[in-house]
């Protein structure tokens, strides 16, 4: 095991739920488009507000690796998400507030 794979693994003190939970929103998703197959229209405009909560979440999550105690670096997010250093940096290294999104009471209204 590299050193950078030893560093990775300790950095996320031992969540292992991630991949779990990205299976899960891949099956709400396929869920979503089946309804949308049997012609429910409702279901395209809610898949967009469901990659808008993503888009929100992925920007948090980047900023806080980076600026939080880990301190990954621009190339190490990068990595992550498949695109460059440079494009890390020029979507998530602003000094822009966080979104909120990881941070936010859950909108029970509309449960």
């Amino acid at each position: 095991m590299s050193a950078a794979t030893r560093r990775r693994r300790s950095r996320r003190n031992g969540f292992v739920e991630s991949p779990g939970m990205a299976a899960f929103v891949g099956r709400i998703a396929r869920a979503m488009v089946a309804r949308a197959e049997d012609g429910d229209m409702e279901t395209l405009s809610a898949l967009a507000e469901m990659r808008r909560h993503l888009d929100d979440a992925i920007t948090d999550a980047a900023r806080e690796l980076h600026a939080g105690p880990y301190a990954y670096t621009w190339t190490e997010i990068g990595r992550e998400l498949g695109i460059t250093r440079q494009a890390a940096r020029q979507r998530f290294g602003d000094n822009r507030e966080l979104s909120g999104f990881a941070i936010a009471a859950p909108d029970r209204a509309n449960d």
